[in-house]
């Protein structure tokens, strides 16, 4: 038995998978990853589904081919989510200094994305609404151009191990961050305490 190749990549969007096989007779796959599905299987080809990979980091898996113990492996790599704004929208292009200089007032989101208690985490547990592109709206036209966004991370960790945090979390954080720049300020995301 053989595959075709050694590393597969795949767009952070995810989609379908098709890994070319030479094989006699029938064969098993097994994979260790969620994103990754199993789909049809032919002595010339096997198909999966590879689900989107909202976080911003690259991750993979290896793909085991078994045809009565002779063994193939294929690695499925999936990058993460670009984070690439344009230089010219950014204000990246400044140092520090001359970056901080274009921050002319400053608003606090406050502990929405803070708040933090094991597994009852959530944006609301402290009272605070949920944020909305609205409040970002209006936060920007009372004047301000910059604001602080306090978040935690360690109450939304899925795998301990790898202290891999939850997708949907990241997912979150990024669409809050959005409603700032997508307002043209600047926005400081802002780890503060996560549980000491």
């Amino acid at each position: 038995m053989t595959v075709e190749k050694d590393v597969y990549e795949i767009s952070p969007d995810g989609g379908e998978l098709a890994i070319k096989v030479t094989a006699s007779s029938d064969y098993q796959i097994s994979v260790d990853k969620n994103w990754l599905a199993v789909g049809d299987k032919t002595n010339e080809s096997a198909s999966f589904t590879v689900a989107a990979n909202l976080s911003i980091f690259e991750r993979e898996t290896t793909v085991r081919f078994n045809l009565s113990g002779i063994v193939c492996e294929a690695v499925i790599r999936q990058p993460g989510q670009s984070l690439s704004i344009p230089a010219e929208s950014s204000g990246m292009e400044s140092d520090a200094p001359a970056l901080a200089a274009k921050m002319n007032v400053g608003w606090n989101l406050g502990n929405s994305l803070e708040a933090t208690s094991g597994e009852s985490a959530s944006e609301t547990l402290w009272g605070n609404p949920k944020t909305t592109k609205a409040l970002i709206d209006a936060v920007k036209n009372a004047g301000f151009n910059a604001i602080r966004i306090p978040c935690a991370w360690n109450a939304y960790i899925e795998d301990p191990a790898m202290y891999k945090i939850q997708d949907a979390w990241l997912a979150r954080v990024r669409e809050v961050v959005g409603y700032a720049v997508d307002n043209g300020m600047y926005a400081i995301l802002n780890i503060h305490w996560d549980g000491g």
